[in-house]
């Protein structure tokens, strides 16, 4: 063979063993974890909800979507999460049953009570300086503690110039709260907690009983409104004196906690009170001249008047 060509053989043969090296190395720098892999998953589920129902949970806590979206596969007989995606596109009813994963349902009346003695012993009082006022639960779930809210407020002399709105984006869970109707055993076991808050009379007075279920008391219902709203991409709501979103803030990311923090802020009326969960925190989400932290233990923050309503 000449000399020149089994040169250019060599070094063809040289080429070709570094492009199989090379190529070894990439096979390694595409592989992807499990970890990786359930993480592209919930992308793409997230990014189908969105697309299609316009739901936008792709800044909520990671953990929680992972959790949540697991666990939904289980229960629908799924190996994996993504084998749920085409399901949830063509099917309305499936794809709300997700939405609704992950919206909280942990509630109950006069849940944490020692809120309520504080809402009676000194945010009332700013309260009743209005001729009329409104209060926001943003994220009420099936409505006992915006029940526990109405009966303080009828208690405290204030429920007649009062208008209450509850809002959520789990649809079956205003249907409830709507209705008022809960398990008898539910109001008997609330009435401690009742009582712990302040409560001046008897818990049974606000329901009237049909069978196994006790049904919140007209007197009680009157001044609310429950709304769907969605605090991810819904807008300002009113011009609130109290705003409470209690335990909503932990399911979000830090950047969606900015976001929302700042939409309740803009529905606040001067000096208003923002109400959150006794593990939430205000604290390094907002500009410290915004809020006051008015109650430490009941997690209340009063906005201040030179903060009012900057622009989103």
């Amino acid at each position: 063979m000449h000399l020149c060509r089994r040169k250019r053989l060599y070094g063809q043969a040289g080429q070709y063993q570094k492009i199989s090296e090379h190529g070894k190395s990439m096979d390694v720098s595409v592989g992807h974890s499990k970890k990786d892999s359930e993480s592209i998953e919930m992308e793409l589920l997230l990014s189908a909800i969105s697309k299609c129902y316009g739901y936008d949970f792709s800044k909520y806590a990671q953990s929680t979507i992972t959790r949540r979206l697991k666990r939904r596969a289980c229960i629908e007989g799924f190996e994996c999460v993504s084998d749920m995606i085409s399901r949830l596109i063509y099917e309305q009813e499936f794809a709300f049953k997700v939405v609704e994963d992950f919206s909280i349902t942990v509630t109950s009346f006069f849940r944490n009570e020692y809120f309520y003695q504080v809402m009676r012993s000194k945010v009332v009082p700013f309260l009743k300086t209005f001729p009329f006022f409104k209060v926001w639960f943003a994220g009420c779930c099936t409505g006992e503690e915006v029940y526990s809210m109405a009966i303080v407020l009828h208690e405290e002399g204030i429920y007649d110039r009062a208008r209450l709105y509850a809002t959520d984006i789990n649809h079956n869970a205003l249907a409830s709260a709507r209705e008022g109707i809960y398990p008898i055993k539910k109001i008997d076991s609330a009435k401690k907690a009742y009582k712990k808050s302040g409560g001046s009379s008897n818990l049974d007075k606000y329901f009237y009983c049909r069978y196994n279920s006790a049904i919140v008391s007209p007197t009680i219902a009157r001044n609310i409104t429950f709304a769907a709203h969605n605090l991810v991409s819904d807008g300002i709501f009113g011009e609130m004196q109290v705003i409470v979103c209690r335990n909503v803030l932990i399911y979000f990311n830090r950047e969606l906690k900015i976001e929302v923090i700042k939409l309740l802020k803009n529905s606040l009326h001067p000096g208003g009170f923002l109400c959150i969960g006794d593990k939430e925190s205000l604290t390094g989400m907002t500009k410290p001249e915004e809020f006051t932290l008015f109650e430490r233990k009941a997690k209340i923050y009063k906005l201040n008047q030179s903060c009012y309503r900057q622009s989103l």
